[in-house]
């Protein structure tokens, strides 16, 4: 998984991930530096489905893979917020809301070094 297709920054992960694994199995004659850089890892815990028409992600628009703290609002719906009950993060948030339709998924989060 490198990312939304449409974020400006997915082409150059997916093209580092593929030099780092070329690199990594001696495939490339100019190898790239393997320097180590801490990971995020996520592990999705729920789904958030929207109870009303009013739903809305803050910040709006949400970007995929939004970190939040334990005790931040990452969204509204009607007269509910969403508060983060954990360190969290949004997985594949939905631009466009719809009842009965996952807004995104929600998970846990650690940064390996």
């Amino acid at each position: 998984e490198c990312g939304q297709h449409t974020e400006e920054n997915t082409i150059t992960f997916a093209k580092n991930a593929v030099l780092r694994f070329l690199t990594f199995y001696k495939t490339l004659e100019t190898p790239v530096d393997l320097t180590h850089t801490p990971s995020t890892i996520i592990h999705i815990t729920d789904t958030i489905y929207p109870t009303s028409t009013s739903f809305q992600f803050l910040p709006h628009p949400m970007v995929n893979f939004t970190l939040f703290k334990k005790g931040e609002i990452y969204a509204h719906d009607g007269e509910k917020s969403y508060v983060a009950n954990n360190d969290s993060a949004i997985v594949f948030p939905s631009k466009e809301i719809k009842l009965g339709v996952e807004a995104c998924f929600l998970g846990t989060y650690t940064i390996e070094s």
